[in-house]
């Protein structure tokens, strides 16, 4: 009872009455007695404590979960593996996807095991890896899961359902960052169309935007200074996904640096920064992918500038590609590695060369 009146109040907004109803959760004469609640209660707290931004004490309690849980029903319990899976998208956003993926990885191949492919928290623990997969760019080998995860849905939910809609713009966003423009816009239009039967209009808009982003990313439609202002309150608006927010910042600031507007575009840029930095890690693939763009930007008219933050960028990027790629064992994250060292490579040889 603590752990479900917990997620009620978190789930509701509440988060400080959730964290007070939990804390005293842990305390309870229910929670000496049994590790169940013991553990579901740590989970709901650590959950909480990551929706206020406590991410230390998130780690804590995420670990404390998954080894209370682990200790009493084992490693292939569902109880376990649901916690795990939270640990590992976490984990994940708090700037290790690579280690995450690889544990998530371990997670999916569990449960197709031992739930079978037809439990809707294989989907989940699919869905999850393929997000993780899509944010050290690893598009690829994302597919099958999404691919996976929208047919079953689709096949136990029927076409119009929020996780059917949730699974089609995974598709669409995979689809986007491999090239594949016709089908990414498919996806997205595809998820407008749910949206509209289920009358939810915020959804609308979230794939109305992507739809834009797909269109101009692809060159399917030109940019202009309408649709840099539409990119650009995108990238200011809380509604939408930090995703799709981090890709319209890099469309507007695009578009104002090429007008010579430097100021401006570097301020919508470190804006989408501090984003990814609060909402994943200042050490995380994403976060890189728009320092680098504050670089290229500042290589216009501040070359002296640009040139610290590229060292910099270097540094951290070597830094966090061998604590979090370099002990994973995987070929996977090791060709993620080298893509991600290409771009910055590539991105400095240009500047050098212009200077």
């Amino acid at each position: 009872r603590y752990a479900d009146a917990g997620r009620q109040f978190r789930q509701s907004g509440f988060p400080d009455i959730a964290d007070e109803i939990l804390n005293r959760g842990l305390i309870s004469p229910a929670a000496k007695r049994t590790p169940l609640e013991t553990g579901q209660i740590s989970l709901q707290l650590a959950m909480t404590k990551e929706a206020t931004g406590d991410k230390k004490s998130a780690f804590q309690l995420y670990l404390q979960a998954t080894n209370t849980l682990h200790d009493r029903y084992g490693g292939e319990s569902l109880e376990q593996l649901y916690a795990a899976d939270k640990f590992a998208v976490f984990t994940s956003r708090l700037g290790s996807p690579a280690s995450s993926a690889n544990r998530a990885s371990g997670i999916y191949e569990i449960a197709r095991r031992v739930l079978g492919e037809d439990h809707p928290e294989t989907w989940k623990f699919a869905n999850n890896y393929a997000d993780m997969l899509r944010e050290i760019g690893a598009s690829a080998q994302a597919i099958p899961l999404d691919e996976f995860v929208l047919a079953k849905r689709i096949k136990a939910y029927g076409p119009n359902h929020l996780n059917v809609l949730v699974s089609a713009n995974n598709m669409g966003q995979t689809y986007l960052n491999l090239g594949r423009y016709d089908e990414a816009r498919k996806s997205f239009q595809q998820t407008m169309e749910i949206a509209d039967a289920l009358h939810d209009e915020s959804n609308v808009k979230q794939g109305a935007g992507w739809l834009l982003a797909t269109n101009l990313i692809g060159g399917l439609v030109k940019m202009d200074a309408t649709h840099a202002g539409a990119m650009e309150a995108v990238a200011a608006d809380e509604q939408y996904s930090d995703i799709l927010r981090f890709k319209a910042a890099k469309l507007a600031a695009g578009w104002f640096a090429q007008k010579n507007e430097t100021t401006k575009a570097i301020s919508i840029l470190n804006d989408a920064t501090k984003l990814a930095q609060q909402n994943f890690s200042v050490v995380h693939p994403l976060t890189f992918d728009l320092r680098l763009a504050i670089a290229e930007t500042k290589a216009r008219e501040k070359p002296s500038e640009a040139t610290e933050d590229y060292a910099k960028l270097d540094m951290d990027m070597q830094d966090w590609m061998a604590r979090d790629i370099g002990d994973t064992g995987n070929l996977l994250m090791a060709e993620a590695k080298r893509a991600l060292s290409d771009d910055f490579l590539f991105s400095y040889a240009a500047f050098a060369l212009a200077n």
